[in-house]
């Protein structure tokens, strides 16, 4: 940001804004994974699965909030601030443009329009006010979930700890199982930052990809588990539709990890559940910490918005026509270009966010 600008840097605060909208499709996508875990009954039921259902329990109610609550405030306030604030800003320079092309060739501003001009940035004031008011709650309510994820983490892997040494003699399956998951999850993870690496510049759509996979185990007859592969989509236009959740080569892997899954008996199943539970928790935290840390930075760049402001207002009180053209109208035309570019983006990234879609495939027989 210029010493002279009202705007923010664009380019920062669309990669900002894109940085938000990403953490948070993550996470919406590992809530997923969580809510679509279950348990099963395990007789007998070793000592760590009791506290293991508590905490899935727990977890599940932690992902509701997230669902219902804090993600539409993601994917709606924290673009709305721009865009509020935006429109305010375009209705505010278009008056103060008036004014001055009202002035002519006075060398000072009357007492009313002195006192229209202090009311104009009075009312930017307090419009950016309100918008860093709508940062802090969102992130006060972030800041709370990312605490209470945060304490599960810790209680799923030490569960983990627990459930790996209970259960020695399928280890090694396991152990292949979960190699097999991480892969597939790393594919996921390098395809949507690859993707998101590309739109910010473009600022004509969004596509996260995020690879989550859960576990339903039936609970009537033996324990056959189903994966449910979540993939969250954000995106703009026709393009989104076809686009492929996974590809034949992942479907094949999918279809091969339900295979060997079949094999394990019950409790070695669950506690592969519980793994992917840790990791899928992990992942929460990581994508909601990255989501707080970009909320941060939304934060500053309106609290150094208002310290410019508060100049541009006190130097309105006492400069004459000269100083005023130069304190406004050349600030004002690269600063009204600046907010009408990021009203158009969070425009897009709020659309984005309304039209996002959760595709689910839990059946890979068909991968040749």
């Amino acid at each position: 940001m210029s010493e002279t600008a009202l705007s923010p840097n664009v380019e920062e605060t669309r990669k900002n804004l894109t940085g938000v909208a990403f953490a948070a499709a993550q996470v919406t996508a590992f809530a997923l994974a969580v809510k679509r875990h279950n348990v099963i009954p395990l007789t007998p039921e070793p000592d760590w699965y009791p506290r293991f259902k508590l905490d899935l329990a727990l977890a599940q109610r932690e992902a509701d909030v997230w669902m219902t609550r804090l993600s539409p405030m993601m994917f709606s306030k924290v673009p709305q601030s721009i865009i509020d604030y935006g429109n305010l800003f375009d209705a505010a320079i278009s008056e103060v443009r008036r004014i001055l092309k009202a002035m002519g060739e006075r060398q000072n501003p009357t007492p009313d329009e002195r006192t229209a001009l202090t009311h104009i940035f009075d009312a930017l004031l307090e419009e950016l006010n309100a918008q860093k008011s709508t940062i802090t709650q969102v992130n006060t309510e972030l800041t709370e979930f990312y605490g209470n994820v945060s304490g599960f983490q810790a209680a799923f892997k030490s569960a983990t700890q627990a459930a790996d040494k209970d259960q020695t003699d399928s280890r090694i399956l396991r152990q292949q199982l979960q190699r097999d998951i991480d892969a597939l999850h790393a594919q996921a993870s390098a395809a949507s930052t690859k993707t998101i690496a590309s739109v910010i510049g473009l600022g004509v759509s969004l596509l996260v990809m995020v690879g989550a996979i859960g576990f339903a185990l039936a609970t009537g007859g033996a324990a056959v588990p189903v994966i449910v592969g979540v993939v969250a989509f954000i995106g703009v236009g026709a393009g989104i539709a076809g686009a492929v959740v996974f590809s034949k080569e992942q479907s094949a892997k999918l279809a091969e990890i339900q295979t060997k899954m079949a094999q394990l008996e019950a409790k070695d199943a669950m506690i592969l559940a519980l793994g992917q539970v840790s990791s899928a928790i992990g992942n929460l935290a990581e994508r909601a910490d990255e989501a707080l840390k970009g909320l941060g930075t939304l934060f500053n760049t309106w609290a150094t918005l208002e310290a410019k402001l508060n100049s541009v207002a006190r130097n309105v009180t006492l400069a004459n026509r000269a100083q005023l053209q130069s304190a406004i109208s050349l600030r004002s035309n690269a600063s009204k270009t600046a907010w009408d570019d990021l009203t158009n983006y969070a425009l897009i990234l709020q659309r984005a966010g309304e039209g996002t879609k959760i595709v689910e495939q839990n059946d890979f027989s068909q991968a040749a």
